[in-house]
């Protein structure tokens, strides 16, 4: 019956069940039947042996767990595991350690309700944190990992001003340069003469390959501002170059 609730497509308000001689909805019992389901093939589990594939032992089944593909593993293993997984940051082989698990594109995401009880609320907050910052570089466009120190959230870009990020912890800040919010003004300068050498150096690149897309990210957070001292640099520059080849220092 347990399963006849899980697989029917109906709504849960349209499931008849007989209780105390008649007909019932099963809206308000659905929730307590599966529970009731779940607690016992839970204690059945553990009542077992199991032979865990990773360290070939026989375990009761109180000492080990079993993943949603089915496979169980003991969670000395299972925990071993996954904390070499979160030292390293490498999320997205956070799957299933079977060998039919790991194939390419085989492989069964461990659920964050399983995670809960394998892993410490520092390494499950560390996992939560590369999440974002994976989001955050695979879709840049849209999000950005929050600049405010000790948040690990992620901000999404606001559709319609440019550059402009909000975090859910209220900070309001710039994508580019990511300091707190300076509206439509052009990013802070700190340091002149690095910013001109990158400019020099994607100007330089641009014209060996083609390729503008940094000069124009430089362009997009300083303005006009960068330009203009490029063009001072390259004018003094100029003048210093000239001197040497058509002066001569003075003998005395």
């Amino acid at each position: 019956f347990i399963d006849y609730i899980q697989h029917d497509i109906r709504p849960s308000s349209e499931i008849q069940i007989r209780l105390g001689g008649r007909y019932q909805t099963a809206k308000g019992h659905m929730a307590r039947i599966l529970a009731y389901g779940s607690a016992k093939k839970q204690l059945y589990f553990e009542s077992q042996t199991h032979t865990c594939p990773i360290c070939m032992e026989e375990q009761s089944g109180r000492h080990c767990m079993q993943l949603s593909c089915t496979h169980v593993f003991c969670l000395e293993c299972l925990r071993g595991y996954l904390d070499v997984l979160i030292r390293e940051g490498n999320i997205s082989r956070m799957i299933c350690p079977h060998a039919d698990c790991q194939a390419p594109d085989a492989g069964t995401a461990i659920s964050d309700s399983e995670l809960a009880k394998l892993v410490s609320n520092e390494q499950m907050t560390r996992i939560r944190r590369l999440r974002n910052q994976r989001r955050a570089e695979t879709d840049s466009t849209n999000f950005a990992m929050c600049a405010r120190t000790g948040c690990n959230l992620v901000a999404q870009n606001d559709a319609k001003i440019e550059r402009l990020c909000v975090c859910k912890c209220g900070f309001v800040f710039c994508r580019v340069c990511r300091c707190t919010w300076h509206g439509v003004n052009h990013c802070a300068i700190k340091d002149v003469g690095e910013l001109v050498e990158k400019y020099r150096q994607a100007c330089m690149d641009e014209a060996e390959d083609g390729s503008s897309k940094e000069r124009l990210y430089l362009e997009q957070r300083h303005g006009r501002e960068i330009m203009r001292r490029y063009r001072t640099c390259i004018e003094e520059a100029l003048s210093l170059e000239y001197i040497d080849a058509n002066s001569v220092q003075c003998p005395k």
